[in-house]
């Protein structure tokens, strides 16, 4: 992939300046890297002195010439191109930092280890836990500093006399907080020349005792941006982003330059001028908007096939990147069609008028393949080890699976403490292979299911939670056992939350109907047992009314008509009005 224009990248001092952060943390804390490619630490085999060694070098490099080049380098670059700052609470570094790429042509990151915690250094267990988890972050982010998308700077408290100063006044102050301090910190970097565009995955205001109010780069315009974004990798229907990796993520997003103003404009004439409830409702019918065009492709591509044009699997493969499974590809190349599709195809993908940021999300979903690792923690914890050999081995051949039958029958004749093992080694994604390729698996999904809840409940709640996600909706076959779970049991949160949110997404086209289908009966039973009989019944309706309350005008509606239907002789009023929790 390409590096950015200006960073040199020999000669750019900030990607010095991070690379030399970066190899001080791997020699003094002694990071691994696991066969996954994961960095790893054992807490409790960091010697006290190679801390103290660290703080010493840390600082200098710091406060250093190197650190002084590489805040001058970072005001050079700014003036050319677009340079971001990520602040606040994030949920994870790597979305932080995908967000900031979404948004700028460079992220920074503040040194938070010199200036923040080796500077309270305590040598407490906790303190230790944090320092390896920010160190293993950042070493994941090796491949996109070599190529100048991001950098790791001083913390402007190290260089700037007037953040030095308003950090100590807002530490002393009894509401401060971590994104206030980190925005007006952005902010006053700005003051100082270094010309960044901050951003945040939390609400973020201005202190009213601070001048700022005036700075471009927060201004309601960006601020919408931001928002916008940040609800992009909340929503649903775009948490496949989570898992591409972080180098293809750039190139993918670079590659059209057009993109960033299409992503502008997608959002911000939709949104300025709203009240922040009208805000999330539209920037959640936004986000479906893209995700619906997506899948629109994808029938249309189907569509196109289904009425005698010619085509591969291989060449659709290739129109459209999207979720064609290898079944669909096999079903594809059986049919025996030909080779004549692709110029049809480009017709129709010329003509949407989001054309750009269909075909970049179509890239980055997928970029994403069957075995990416999906949120999983870098690998801290005290004494943590990466899989053993045998758990990996038995989680590479139970991948190399093909069907969900053929799975489940590796499944069964492992003994039980071998099957828990895998299972629990499963990710997110792994899981989502093994239960929604639904053609012709049905059945076979269904067994396996039911032999999960008598191996491991948290692993069947885990799939669960992937059979709803599902595009082709509730599971439908000859038997009933995770149905039965499901109106015999209380349930988690978790599962039941992906049960609403199916509602509009893989069942809402039942749901649109007259609610006679057997997919709308087998919903309205679990609807039904977990909102009057389960013994969370409450905290279920609790939890439903706060879904209902974030829909749509027009979901809304769907879904209580849905809901009437469940509850005839009574209209569900707690639909509306949420029962509160009963006190402990």
């Amino acid at each position: 992939m390409g590096t950015i224009k200006s960073a040199g990248n020999e000669g750019d001092a900030a990607i010095q300046f991070t690379n030399a952060y970066l190899n001080l943390l791997k020699l003094r804390l002694d990071i691994t890297v696991t066969n996954q490619g994961m960095p790893q630490i054992v807490v409790d085999h960091i010697a006290s002195d190679s801390i103290e060694l660290l703080r010493n070098e840390i600082d200098e490099l710091v406060k250093g010439k190197i650190g002084q080049k590489a805040i001058s380098a970072s005001m050079s670059f700014g003036r050319e191109q677009l340079q971001v700052v990520g602040f606040g609470i994030s949920s994870s570094l790597d979305r932080l930092v995908k967000m900031g790429m979404l948004i700028g042509d460079r992220v920074v990151l503040w040194d938070v280890i010199c200036s923040r915690l080796l500077h309270a250094w305590t040598d407490a267990p906790a303190q230790r836990s944090v320092l390896a988890e920010v160190a293993c972050s950042l070493q994941m982010l090796q491949p996109l500093v070599d190529n100048g998308v991001v950098v790791v700077l001083p913390h402007p408290i190290t260089w700037s006399k007037e953040a030095l100063a308003i950090d100590a006044q807002l530490r002393a102050s009894d509401n401060r907080s971590a994104t206030s301090l980190g925005l007006v910190m952005a902010l006053i970097a700005n003051k100082e020349g270094m010309r960044l565009h901050p951003y945040t995955e939390s609400s973020a205001s201005i202190p009213s005792t601070f001048p700022f109010t005036d700075d471009e780069s927060w201004s309601r315009e960006n601020r919408a941006c931001v928002e916008a974004v940040g609800n992009l990798f909340a929503s649903h229907e775009m948490a496949y982003l989570g898992n591409v990796d972080g180098a293809e993520f750039h190139k993918i997003v670079t590659a059209n330059k057009t993109f960033r103003r299409s992503l502008r404009k997608h959002y911000i004439p939709a949104i300025l001028g709203l009240t922040e409830n009208q805000r999330q409702v539209e920037l959640k019918s936004l986000n479906a908007d893209l995700a619906k065009q997506l899948q629109r492709q994808k029938k249309e591509v189907f569509k196109y096939v289904s009425e005698g044009a010619e085509a591969t699997a291989l060449v659709l493969l290739a129109a459209f990147g999207d979720a064609v499974n290898l079944m669909e590809a096999k079903w594809l190349a059986i049919g025996g069609l030909a080779t004549r599709t692709w110029v049809a195809l480009r017709k129709w993908f010329s003509r949407p008028e989001n054309n750009v940021l269909i075909q970049v999300f179509r890239e980055l979903k997928a970029s994403v393949q069957p075995e990416t690792l999906v949120d999983e923690p870098v690998e801290t914890k005290r004494d943590s080890l990466p899989l053993d050999d045998e758990t990996r081995e038995l989680k590479k051949s139970f991948n190399s699976l093909l069907w969900t039958e053929e799975r489940h029958h590796f499944l069964r004749d492992l003994s039980l403490a071998k099957a828990r093992k895998l299972l629990s080694a499963l990710t997110p994604n792994e899981i989502a292979r093994t239960v929604n390729v639904r053609r012709f698996q049905e059945d076979y999904i269904g067994d396996y299911l039911a032999d999960l809840w008598a191996i491991d409940i948290e692993s069947f709640w885990k799939h669960l939670i992937k059979v709803f996600d599902s595009e082709d909706g509730i599971l439908i076959y000859d038997g009933y056992d995770y149905v039965d779970v499901l109106c015999t049991r209380d349930i988690p949160t978790s599962v039941w939350l992906a049960i609403l949110e199916s509602l509009l997404t893989g069942n809402k086209s039942y749901i649109e109907g007259d609610h006679s289908d057997y997919a709308c009966e087998l919903l309205g039973r679990i609807i039904d047992f977990q909102t009057t009989r389960a013994s969370q019944f409450d905290s279920r309706r609790t939890e439903c009314a706060q879904w209902f309350k974030r829909l749509s005008k027009n979901d809304a509606a769907l879904v209580q008509q849905f809901f009437n239907s469940i509850f005839p002789e009574a209209q569900p009023n707690w639909l509306l009005q949420p029962t509160p929790r009963p006190k402990s």
